[in-house]
């Protein structure tokens, strides 16, 4: 986006401190849950989210990512392991379970893809609740202001005509919707 090759980045974004600082960033088009996910037998995390910040807990994250920024930031105490902006989704859950580092955060579907494709080796930390929520968001470049209001508009009117809440439905994932700027009721009522 910087050199003007592109007009957006319309890979889902998840937003923190320093991405904003290259982004401008659209009204969230819906929100996604992430939860905590550790190896299948380990369950010493269950009911226990405090457990998460202490120094002989590791983290997987990816360096530069929102995931990284969330870790230092919310398990100040735990050691992260940072892994480079190449990580695929799949190395990222094999750090994990092959013990380099104790548990990570993600999205519901993603930790599901992996367990149908390996069964009994990650799961979810049980008893605790979404650790964060994450709009959806497209990035534009900071100076693309006109073009920021454009697509604005565009994912607020596919928000309010319920377009983005049926594809996500359509396509299964965990979402929550985006607030709609009006809400109808049937006359009468």
């Amino acid at each position: 986006l910087d050199t003007g090759r592109y007009d957006a980045f319309c890979g889902t974004v998840w937003a923190d401190a320093p991405r904003r600082k290259h982004l401008a960033l659209i009204t969230p088009y819906f929100y996604t849950p992430v939860y905590l996910f550790t190896r299948a037998q380990e369950r010493s995390f269950d009911g226990q989210l405090a457990r998460v910040n202490h120094p002989k807990v590791t983290i997987a994250a990816v360096d530069g990512d929102i995931s990284y920024t969330s870790a230092r930031r919310d398990f100040p105490l735990a050691k992260v392991l940072a892994m480079p902006q190449t990580t695929s989704l799949g190395e990222f859950f094999e750090a994990i379970r092959l013990g380099k580092a104790d548990i990570g955060v993600v999205d519901r579907d993603s930790l599901l893809a992996y367990q149908q494709q390996n069964p009994g080796q990650l799961d979810f930390v049980r008893q605790v609740p979404p650790v964060y929520v994450y709009g959806e968001m497209i990035g534009v470049a900071p100076q693309e202001l006109r073009l920021k209001l454009l697509l604005d508009e565009a994912v607020q009117e596919l928000i309010d005509r319920g377009v983005v809440d049926k594809m996500a439905q359509q396509a299964g994932y965990e979402f929550i919707p985006a607030a709609r700027r009006y809400t109808l009721t049937p006359p009468g009522e």
